[in-house]
């Protein structure tokens, strides 16, 4: 619920290792308040969530990368250590091993071929582009077992948009499990293998024989629901 009104029902899902499953929906139909809940960052007030895996191990790209993604004020290593799985990494009885962290966080620059001066720069540095393959980086590095993406190439140039979706293809391909919440029709159709529409709180699932984008569309609008 949000300001005592439920902004999510009937919300029940399955990922499976190695699968993409896509959300396709227009903004402001519950994907954020989603996002937040699978990210704990929001509670919900009904219903469970849980990992076969290991706790921890789910990774989040936030729709807004300089928003609630990356601290633009800090360096790149440092983004890349705010995750725990990372941070984890390097530490050793409670204290960072700086040298190590910045070492490994040039690897991943190099490995996702994000442009930059160098780990110690800073993130507001970069490109839009490059701040979209940092958060992907920092993701995927963490080696979790489900990849949560939101509106994951949203701004970015096509270059860019088939970099992040080989990324994703190669994570699933792993046994990584997806859940890909987009805007964009052509992305879900392109990588997920199940697909779902997200409709004023509501979750529809598709059937593998009708995923024509008239059919999406009227579910997206509320007609076919």
């Amino acid at each position: 619920e949000c300001d005592g009104r439920r902004v999510l029902d009937a919300i029940d899902f399955k990922l499976a290792p190695g699968e993409i499953m896509g959300i396709a929906g227009v903004d402001g139909n519950g994907q954020r308040e989603l996002v937040e809940i699978l990210a704990r960052i929001r509670t919900p007030t009904a219903g469970r969530i849980r990992l076969a895996a290991n706790d921890g191990a789910m990774a989040v790209i936030p729709q807004n990368r300089d928003l609630d993604g990356l601290i633009l004020d800090m360096s790149l290593w440092e983004n890349l250590m705010l995750t725990r799985a990372l941070r984890g990494r390097f530490t050793h009885r409670g204290w960072l091993r700086r040298s190590q962290a910045t070492a490994y966080c040039g690897s991943l620059l190099e490995r996702f071929q994000i442009r930059s001066s160098g780990a110690v720069s800073n993130a507001m540095t970069l490109s839009g582009g490059n701040r979209q393959r940092l958060a992907v980086a920092r993701a995927l590095a963490g080696a979790p077992a489900v990849l949560v993406a939101h509106d994951v190439c949203r701004g970015l140039d096509v270059r860019a948009t088939a970099q992040v979706h080989r990324m994703i293809r190669e994570f699933a391909a792993a046994g990584g499990a997806v859940l890909l919440i987009s805007s964009d029709l052509d992305e879900l159709l392109a990588l997920s293998v199940r697909l779902a529409v997200i409709c004023r709180g509501r979750l529809h699932a598709l059937p593998e024989h009708d995923r024509s984008a008239e059919r999406i569309g009227l579910l997206m609008s509320g007609v076919g629901v």
